[in-house]
Order: structure tokens, then C-alpha cells, then sequence
């Protein structure tokens, strides 16, 4: 599994501590047909989890819009309670960036194969997890 980089994040996303991934159809939001992704990368011996979400501009048939911009939420949690087993037992940061139009693409396929390659669906939902 290769890490996905994006010039805006510091530290690429790592395919290897990715463990649940959620594939939504693209939907309407806000007015606007949007694909959204969400990625969670769970580092146990950093005791951090970041949650990216994305959240794209579609045409109909489901491609990204190129002349829109792209949100993508990072969530990093830090700590994680093994008794109960929750993050953010030391805190949380939000991020929100903006990606340009060929950037979003390219996280999106980059993300949705990580997901369909190396998890498996729950169910049929829009649920995929990593099962080692």
C-alpha cells in the first residue's frame, strides 16, 4: 500500500494505517451533486488517528468537477483508551482545506482503490473495513 500525498498535509496519508473507509454515493448537498470520501488512518504507537473527509463537486455520471473546489476536513485525535476503547482521550484538532480541481480528483481514485483493494465491505454498505 502506497501513501497517498496531497501538497497542502504535512504528513502524506499512510495506505498501511488506513483501517475503515467509507464510499458514499454522490448526493446532494448543499445544492450540488457531491461525492464524499472519508479515510481513517489509526496509528496506535504515534497514539493518533487522523479522519480525512472529502467532500467533491460531481457531474451526474459521478466524476469530479475540475473547475470547483474540494473540501477536505482532516480530524487528528490524539490518545487512544484502550479499556474503552475510544480516541481522543488527549484532545482533538479540525482542519479544513481547500483542493483544487485535478488534486481532488487524483485523491479520490488514489483513496477509493486503497479502500477496494485492501478492505473489505460491511454488509453491502458504504462501510469497508481493514481485517488483518
Amino acid at each position: 500500500m502506497q501513501d497517498i500525498r496531497i501538497p497542502q498535509l504535512a504528513q502524506p496519508i499512510k495506505g498501511t494505517l488506513c483501517t475503515i473507509g467509507h464510499l458514499y454515493r454522490p448526493e446532494m448537498r448543499g445544492g450540488a451533486l457531491t461525492q464524499e470520501l472519508w479515510l481513517y488512518e489509526d496509528d496506535l504507537e504515534g497514539q493518533t488517528r487522523r479522519v480525512f473527509k472529502v467532500f467533491a463537486p460531481a457531474t451526474p455520471k459521478g466524476r469530479i468537477r475540475r473547475g470547483m473546489a474540494t473540501t477536505l476536513s482532516v480530524q487528528t485525535v490524539k490518545g487512544f483508551n484502550k479499556e474503552r476503547q475510544i480516541w481522543g482521550h488527549d484532545g482533538e484538532q479540525r482542519d479544513s482545506l481547500t483542493l483544487d480541481g485535478n488534486q481532488a480528483d487524483q485523491l479520490m481514485k488514489q483513496a477509493a482503490t486503497l479502500i477496494k483493494n485492501n478492505m473489505k465491505r460491511y454488509r453491502d454498505s458504504v462501510i469497508w473495513y481493514r481485517h488483518s
